[in-house]
């Protein structure tokens, strides 16, 4: 590394923790990204067939609250918004659909300070 390049994630803290440990780690962090990512495409989907009711009544905002729960133990309100900000750069991957964030958003609503 020069000495201009930040250390990335995996250098501070694989150090720390081992490899093995950091990379069973980062796995989970992307397995829920993509699950949380599916769940968007699916409420979108839902909830434009059924009127976008109130996030609670979606089928997929249990699901959505227990990830936001992960992350937050994880790594608090910062991994959480990062974790919603890969899924919108990943989402954004599918012109011309744009995605509605209101199940996370608002499904995140008191998880570890989130609020909408």
């Amino acid at each position: 590394m020069t000495p201009d390049q930040k250390p990335t994630l995996y250098d501070e803290l694989a150090p720390k923790v081992g490899h093995d440990n950091f990379m069973r780690a980062f796995k989970h962090v992307a397995s829920l990204v993509d699950e949380l990512i599916q769940l968007v495409r699916d409420a979108d989907s839902w909830g434009s067939s059924n009127s976008f009711p109130e996030v609670e009544m979606y089928p997929q905002y249990q699901r959505v609250r227990q990830i936001g729960e992960e992350f937050n133990k994880l790594a608090g309100i910062g991994g959480m918004q990062k974790a919603l900000s890969s899924a919108q750069r990943r989402l954004d991957d599918f012109p011309p659909e744009k995605f509605s964030y209101a199940i996370v958003v608002y499904g995140w609503d008191g998880i570890g300070g989130w609020a909408p």
